[in-house]
């Protein structure tokens, strides 16, 4: 009940106030197709990010446990070619980084350190249980949301997942980068061949929003774009600044979370956390 008081003081004080703000950078895995290969069932995603501002890079950092990727015997760890995949019809469901640009911009695996942000790239990059990889292009890239990766999964497959994407912007130093893993609660994990969302917005220490997560907010109150160094830290609707609008969602989502006191459950009936229906 007090924690409650202090969230109602907190938007009294505020302003809070509903916003249709769009979202300026983001990072979402989006489930494409259900294949069958040389008798093996794969859950196909794509890695989508969106962002206001041109994408210079990615980075991602897999480990399965059990399972595996689909890696095409004639496939390579870029996107392939309409007119390859003409020929290798299974080549469509490699496992691949991409760019916005397509198979016309083939992406560029960074060696070493993703610019000092991220642990080197392996080889190979797309491996069959492990990826570690650091990749871009140097086009220019309109604002919009793009396919910057392909995973296809094992039915069996579960592991972690680790990541971000940087882009260009007008902060110093140019380039500014955003995770997709929170504090203590990473956004996705893969269980039974998916991968699965859990809430976004939980950083603090119990995996639901409460005292922790508010705390957060308001220590990060007013940080912008180039002020803030992940949109966890309070930019909940990722607009690249923290104001009444990420108050008002912490508050429409207290208490919402997802306990990590074991592996998830594909089924809705088990997990508070599928489907992800009005998560980033």
């Amino acid at each position: 009940m007090k924690a409650l008081h202090i969230l109602l003081a907190a938007a009294l004080a505020m302003g809070v106030l509903a916003s249709s703000a769009h979202a300026e950078f983001g990072t979402t895995f989006v489930h494409v197709n259900t294949v069958e290969i040389d008798s093996t069932a794969y859950n196909v995603y794509d890695m989508m990010v969106s962002s206001a501002y041109d994408w210079e890079a990615s980075h991602l950092s897999i480990t399965l446990s059990t399972g595996k990727f689909y890696n095409d015997s004639v496939g390579s760890d870029t996107q392939p070619t309409a007119a390859a995949i003409a020929l290798a019809p299974d080549l469509e469901w490699d496992t691949y980084a991409a760019t916005p640009g397509g198979e016309t911009t083939p992406a560029s695996f960074t060696p070493g350190s993703q610019f000092g942000q991220n642990p080197g790239t392996t080889d190979p990059p797309m491996g069959n249980t492990v990826i570690e990889a650091g990749w871009g292009d140097a086009a220019y890239t309109a604002p919009g949301t793009f396919k910057v990766a392909r995973l296809t999964l094992s039915y069996d497959a579960a592991g972690g997942i680790d990541g971000r994407s940087g882009f260009s912007s007008p902060c110093p130093g140019g380039i500014i980068w955003r995770s997709f893993t929170g504090m203590h609660v990473s956004m996705y994990d893969i269980y039974d061949g998916h991968i699965i969302p859990w809430h976004p917005m939980a950083p603090g220490l119990s995996g639901f929003i409460d005292d922790d997560d508010l705390a957060i907010l308001l220590g990060n109150w007013e940080q912008d774009l180039c002020t803030i160094t992940e949109w966890w830290l309070g930019d909940l609707n990722a607009d690249t600044d923290v104001d009444d609008d990420d108050l008002a969602i912490l508050l429409g989502n207290w208490m919402g979370g997802c306990r990590r006191s074991g592996p998830p459950s594909p089924s809705p009936l088990r997990s508070p956390c599928w489907p992800s229906a009005g998560w980033r």
